[in-house]
């Protein structure tokens, strides 16, 4: 089974530990391989102190139908006395090999994230552009 890896920290760099935090995978639907069903009951992680993770999920890329995981970020905020959550819209799909979370979670493009040369990029994020300069008129490709 696959291992994804990743890091859990707010906007300041800090480690949300304190709040106890889960992140929670839920797949998209259940789904099948050859020999087994897979229920889509949600996988609920806790980060360690410094926010790492690591977390064993199913491969998506060999499930039929399509599956994805989607995640939602929990802590609490006892100051406020109540749970804070967020819901990215991500699809975050898992291949065999499994990898770090942010390779895997697939967001539409950005126009930051464009590559301009006559040869493509040597490490490419996922979902990059790249405008090849080899070509007349230049060609505009998205980086899979």
């Amino acid at each position: 089974m696959p291992t994804v890896t990743g890091t859990l920290q707010d906007f300041g760099l800090a480690s949300l530990s304190a709040y106890k935090p889960q992140i929670i995978f839920t797949p998209s639907q259940a789904a099948s391989t050859r020999n087994s069903i897979f229920a889509s009951r949600p996988i609920v992680i806790e980060p360690s102190s410094s926010g790492t993770f690591t977390v064993t999920l199913a491969n998506t890329t060999i499930l039929r139908p399509e599956v994805w995981y989607q995640i939602t970020i929990r802590w609490l905020d006892p100051l406020a006395g109540y749970q804070s959550a967020d819901f990215p819209q991500w699809k975050v799909r898992v291949p065999g090999d499994g990898g770090n979370l942010g390779e895997l979670i697939e967001t539409n493009p950005s126009a930051l994230e464009t590559w301009i040369g006559p040869n493509p990029p040597s490490d490419p994020v996922p979902y990059l552009w790249w405008i090849d300069t080899s070509k007349t008129p230049p060609v505009l490709n998205e980086w899979n």
